[in-house]
């Protein structure tokens, strides 16, 4: 049951969208900084959201190729001296 289990994990894709989730922010980070630490990716289109509180925040790009890059860019990024890094992803998003 587990090895089937194990299986059904490394089958399931994320499939690239023109949104991604940025996870485990400093908590008291502001819009400003945000917008200093992706405005270096192509294609930014925006901030849908921003959760101070929750350390998260859901950015749009204009494609999804736009978006992959900031992926591979972001994730595991150091955002502080403690070593604390983000964890950036897709996410599907309705509009």
């Amino acid at each position: 049951m587990k090895d089937a289990k194990a299986a059904e994990k490394k089958e399931t894709k994320i499939i690239p969208s023109k949104f991604i989730q940025i996870e485990n922010l400093q908590a008291n980070f502001s819009k400003l900084m945000l917008e200093e630490l992706i405005k270096s990716y192509p294609g930014v289109e925006g901030i849908v959201e921003a959760d101070g509180p929750n350390a998260k925040a859901i950015i749009e790009f204009n494609s999804p190729d736009s978006a992959k890059f900031a992926v591979m860019g972001l994730n595991r990024f150091k955002v502080d001296s403690s070593g604390r890094e983000l964890k950036v992803d897709f996410i599907q998003w309705k509009e």
